[in-house]
């Protein structure tokens, strides 16, 4: 069974069990079934996530893959999971999220014992040849401060992916003398497809970082629900009540690598419903684009303004998918002196200089979070056993003067 628990007012933690003794249940389907039934009640996957696959469903339940199918099907009749045909099956509902601050503070601390880190190497897995962006740069480094303070060390690595064969051996080879590792997910590239199945087989502890892929890991991820429940929180305070959200197309490949666009796609609807606004699809205004460049984003946000000016309905605020998507809209909005509002998400600091209102994580409780799945997977001390820790950090707003009252 899944055990939710709370770490403070800031992130909670869930956990998604990883072995089970199935098999004393007849029949199996009906035990798998209500197993990922409480899963998805306790968000354990975000409403438009793909679930893990059933190969590794079943090897992790102990189970074959037809049972899983099964329990998969009935589910998708059901309603809570959406079947796609060579892409995978994705949480189709949103359950309510229990409040952080109805639950007993400093839970999670009593259930759990830290090992010291002391003389042990933490490996940090990045991608070879990609930009790492300044948000990234912030929870690395805070994570090393921690591990540091801890009086352990980290090993940064960046791992070549383009070569399938020597490049990328060669540079696994190197985590032999690593306790742990972390790995950093990174959109567009698949990078944990290319490296994480050969890492399982090195048998070392990992913790993953915004990865929602097919392996199940201890991992840390932003609630990205929750951010845009504030969003929306914020500017119905101000006195907005029509609001449109902007963002961009993704082709059917790239749907799996950039899954938190349609995460926020989705809580944009839902959580507009559970406030009381009207908004349907015809609210989400999104452009095509042939790169995701800074420059592309930026004029798909300049588009969208367009676009929303030309539309029968008169909004009054407008949230961005992301801070350069906001930044295209600002500088549209500000160029025609528009009295619309604009938000964000990610708080790069491009928005700071423009004082766009924007969404973040602090990077330093993201770094802490992680150092904490580290040490509780190295004492192997959680109270609910055979199970994976996932903690699910709660963004914070940051007001600017980019959102103002009617």
């Amino acid at each position: 069974m899944a055990c939710f628990l709370v770490a403070d007012h800031n992130y909670s933690t869930f956990m998604v069990v990883k072995d089970s003794s199935l098999r004393a249940f007849q029949p199996r389907y009906q035990k798998v079934k209500q197993w990922l039934m409480e899963q998805l009640k306790a968000n354990s996957w975000q409403k438009g996530e793909r679930i893990p696959g059933e190969s590794i469903l079943a090897r992790n339940l102990d189970v074959s893959t037809i049972t899983v199918r099964q329990a998969l099907n009935e589910l998708a009749r059901d309603g809570y999971l959406r079947r796609v045909r060579g892409r995978g099956t994705f949480v189709e509902k949103e359950w309510p999220r229990t409040s952080v601050a109805g639950l007993a503070s400093g839970h999670f601390e009593k259930q759990t014992k830290y090992s010291s880190l002391k003389s042990l190497a933490v490996g940090i897995l990045l991608p070879d040849g990609i930009e790492i962006k300044f948000r990234e740069r912030q929870i690395i480094e805070a994570l090393e401060r921690a591990v540091t303070a801890r009086e352990g060390r980290t090993v940064v690595l960046r791992i070549a992916t383009e070569d399938e064969g020597i490049q990328l051996q060669s540079w696994i080879d190197q985590i032999d003398g690593l306790s742990v590792l972390v790995f950093f997910e990174f959109e567009g590239i698949d990078f944990g497809w290319k490296v994480l199945p050969r890492l399982h087989n090195k048998g070392l502890p990992i913790i993953a970082y915004e990865y929602l892929g097919a392996f199940c890991l201890p991992r840390v991820i932003e609630d990205r629900w929750w951010a845009m429940w504030l969003a929306i929180e914020h500017l119905k305070s101000l006195g907005h009540r029509k609001i449109a959200l902007a963002g961009f197309n993704m082709g059917k490949a790239e749907q799996g690598l950039f899954q938190w666009v349609s995460v926020r796609y989705q809580a944009f609807l839902e959580v507009c419903h559970r406030q009381g606004l009207p908004v349907s699809v015809e609210d989400i205004f999104t452009a095509d684009l042939g790169t995701r460049d800074w420059d592309a984003q930026r004029a798909a946000g300049s588009l969208a303004v367009e676009r929303i000016l030309n539309s029968d309905e008169s909004y009054t605020a407008i949230v961005g998918v992301n801070d350069i998507i906001a930044l295209g809209m600002l500088y549209e909005i500000t160029r025609r002196s528009l009295p619309i509002s604009v938000l964000g998400f990610d708080n790069i600091p491009e928005a700071g200089l423009e004082n766009l209102t924007t969404l973040s994580c602090p990077p330093v409780e993201v770094g802490e979070a992680l150092v904490k799945l580290v040490e509780v997977e190295l004492a192997g001390s959680w109270t609910c056993q055979n199970s994976y820790p996932q903690v699910v950090v709660r963004p914070q707003i940051i007001h600017r003067n980019s959102t103002r009252s009617r």
